[in-house]
């Protein structure tokens, strides 16, 4: 997927290079790691969520005795 892109791609299309492949490629690469962030931003998220819900449950049990 990633084959190919270095920093020298990226340059010489800055510089008006013919390389749209390995741009198209590099771009590729960009959306799938932000979507893989967003991922795991949001795993992140549905963990601090469970914890918290795990909290209130002890603070409950604890209230209770």
């Amino acid at each position: 997927m990633a084959r190919g892109i270095t920093l020298a791609s990226p340059v010489a299309f800055v510089k008006g290079g013919n390389i749209v492949d390995d741009t198209s490629e590099l771009l590729s690469v960009i959306k799938s790691l932000t979507s893989a962030m967003q991922g795991m931003l949001q795993g992140m998220q549905y963990i601090q969520n469970a914890l918290e819900i795990v909290e209130q449950r002890v603070q409950v049990l604890e209230n209770e005795q």
